[in-house]
């Protein structure tokens, strides 16, 4: 954990990035596709769900990515970890620089001309943070590290790491992503993780396309042939 200013708009817009990533796994690039207007945003009190545009990696005539159903867990009781609370924290303290421009993306630009953050603006919040905290690695690096995480404990099958990551393919995942980990106790595990679901999109829903995911049930590489 880290300490910084809840009223701070560069602050909360950073913290909200790497939980976003930390929960979901996700590009950086998907954070410029969530949005606040009507049908892109739904606020059901203890959760969260976001419609994201269209504009991922993946995207196609026939293909978006998921919904994302954001909620806060009970065994998350530290405030820092609550997903849920910085999203709405976000909107409150981004309303009066984004609303004179009408600005409906979550991430707003914290200085200069109010716009919609690129994800170049994202990367480069990500930074400072990796920097404070010695760390060298880009901001995409959360993509693998969360999934690689997440299949060496044993949280999620490869299923549920390719429906949540919006990957397609199984060896995109572990030819390119997977990373060996050392194996570490479930207690230890990533419980921003149990925050984020991907949902399907229903096909009356405004931002509705087929909501194909991979369903292949291939359990390759074998947990146990992970380093420890």
């Amino acid at each position: 954990t880290y300490t910084f200013t809840e009223n701070s708009l560069f602050a909360v817009s950073r913290h909200t990035c790497i939980l976003l990533l930390l929960a979901t796994g996700r590009r950086v690039h998907d954070l410029t596709l969530l949005s606040i207007e009507n049908g892109a945003y739904e606020d059901k009190g203890d959760e969260v769900i976001f419609w994201p545009k269209f504009g991922s990696k993946t995207d196609n005539n026939s293909y978006r990515q998921s919904g994302w159903l954001l909620r806060k867990p009970p065994e998350i009781s530290n405030k820092q970890l609550d997903l849920v609370f910085w999203i709405k924290k976000l909107i409150l303290v981004s309303s009066d620089r984004r609303n004179p421009r009408s600005l409906q993306n979550l991430l707003i630009t914290t200085r200069g001309v109010a716009k919609n953050a690129s994800r170049t603006v994202i990367a480069g919040w990500i930074r400072t943070l990796f920097k404070e905290a010695g760390i060298s690695a880009s901001a995409g690096s959360f993509r693998s590290a969360v999934s690689s995480h997440n299949w060496v404990n044993g949280q999620h099958n490869i299923d549920d790491i390719l429906r949540r990551g919006n990957w397609r393919s199984k060896n995109t995942f572990f030819k390119h992503y997977f990373k060996e980990l050392k194996y570490v106790p479930r207690s230890n595990s990533n419980d921003l993780s149990t925050s984020f679901s991907p949902i399907s999109r229903s096909l009356n829903h405004p931002l509705s396309a087929l909501p194909a995911q991979g369903t292949e049930t291939s359990k390759w590489p074998p947990r146990a042939a992970v380093s420890v």
